[in-house]
């Protein structure tokens, strides 16, 4: 018997078309690229989008807002001397009225309350909700960004408490709690005692006005509730002898 081995067949190599591949990996990168480019034009613009209470204030003319903010000027002062007086008050103050004074004598009187980066703030106010928007800007770009939160009394006498539910500009989500820090240390500049708790998972910043307007001389001011309506705020309280 004979055998005849042969060897075993070699399949041919791959040729790799190296233009081919080159082309295919441009291709994919500038498909990446423009993608990139698309999120990011998308985040840019998205910055720019304003809520519609913003865009409506906004668009007021200087004397609309200037009258309104006369009447927030005329209810604050009212607000002031009723917790002078002995016995129970309250006091109602309207979006309206609030914005017109942020859009004509906020930066007048308080011109170094703002940082520089930020302007225009304006706010609006929903059952139990409070949004606060304002313009920003930073290493050229800016946008409109906005806060929610609500304000109520809790229940130790005297403090109030700001409960933040969230904060965004465009699409992206904001840092709350750098935010309420913020705030925070401008409260504290003004003498307001400050801390933080927690309330279902909502970071709460809890605030106690300082000691000139909870005592006028013998009077002792507390106030009582918070009221966030549609399109209002109503503060009561009771302003009573120690």
């Amino acid at each position: 018997m004979t055998l005849n081995i042969s060897p075993a067949k070699r399949k041919p190599p791959v040729v790799v078309d190296k233009k081919k591949a080159g082309t295919t990996w441009l291709v994919w990168a500038a498909a990446l690229g423009l993608l990139g480019f698309l999120v990011f034009l998308f985040v840019v613009l998205s910055f720019r989008r304003e809520p519609n209470f913003y865009t409506t204030t906004m668009a007021l003319e200087k004397s609309v807002s200037e009258v309104a903010g006369d009447e927030f000027e005329r209810r604050s002062l009212d607000f002031v001397n009723k917790t002078k007086r002995i016995g129970k008050w309250s006091a109602t103050f309207s979006a309206e009225h609030v914005n017109g004074w942020l859009a004509t004598d906020f930066l007048q009187k308080f011109p170094k309350s703002l940082p520089p980066t930020v302007a225009d703030p304006r706010i609006d106010f929903q059952a139990e909700e409070i949004s606060l928007a304002l313009r920003w800007s930073w290493f050229g770009m800016g946008g409109v960004a906005v806060m929610r939160a609500d304000v109520y009394c809790t229940s130790r006498v005297g403090e109030i408490a700001i409960q933040f539910k969230g904060a965004r500009t465009g699409v992206l989500s904001l840092p709350i709690k750098n935010i309420g820090d913020a705030i925070a240390g401008g409260l504290s500049q003004n003498g307001f005692s400050t801390r933080w708790t927690d309330n279902g998972g909502d970071p709460v910043l809890t605030v106690v006005p300082p000691l000139s307007f909870r005592q006028y001389d013998r009077a002792r001011i507390s106030i009582k509730s918070i009221d966030v309506k549609e399109s209002e705020v109503v503060i009561t309280g009771e302003t009573t002898i120690e």
